[in-house]
């Protein structure tokens, strides 16, 4: 359990234009086997940190997933300062949506920071959900483009029958003349 996940101790390099993500600062892991509970001493950086951590209880692969949850409000949000990226973190917890977060991805996040450890997803359960959502959006997307060909393709059948009206116009105009 890395016990000190946040924003700047996750590294982004590229590889051929995929990004490659890598964590540092184990300084306060702790070993887990794989259904292991154990306690811990550090908590590292309160924001980040799960209640359980604070509270210097137990050692879980869940406390890290808490810690998921607030970055993914930082990446997707915008948290101009400490208070306010703080009180959507409490938003979101209550249950409440964030005005500028999906409330699809508030509910996602939501489960995440859950004070009880056990209720958070696993990661490889959360891994399918985001899976899930972005090919949810990619369908949507989809939708909306012929949606809106749709659209393009009726405005355009109105015009050219506009333009056939106003030919057949000028074809009697000439004959009569």
């Amino acid at each position: 359990v890395h016990h000190d996940l946040k924003p700047s101790n996750v590294f982004i390099t590229f590889d051929y234009d995929v990004p490659v993500f890598q964590l540092g600062d184990f300084g306060l892991s702790c070993p887990l086997e794989e259904s292991k509970v154990t306690k811990h001493d550090g908590f590292g950086t309160r924001l980040y940190a799960a209640k359980e951590q604070i509270d210097g209880k137990i050692c879980t692969k869940k406390s890290d997933i808490y810690s998921l949850g607030i970055i993914f409000i930082e990446l997707i949000s915008k948290c101009g300062t400490f208070m306010e990226c703080s009180k959507k973190v409490d938003r979101i917890k209550q249950g409440e949506l964030v005005d500028d977060i999906d409330p699809i991805i508030c509910h996602l996040i939501s489960t995440l920071l859950t004070v009880k450890y056990e209720q958070r997803p696993s990661i490889m359960k959360l891994k399918d959900e985001i899976k899930q959502l972005i090919e949810n959006d990619e369908v949507s997307k989809l939708k909306n483009m012929i949606v809106a060909k749709d659209k393009e393709i009726e405005s355009r059948d109105k015009q050219i029958e506009e333009l056939m009206d106003e030919i057949q116009k000028l074809k009697t105009q000439v004959s009569k003349e």
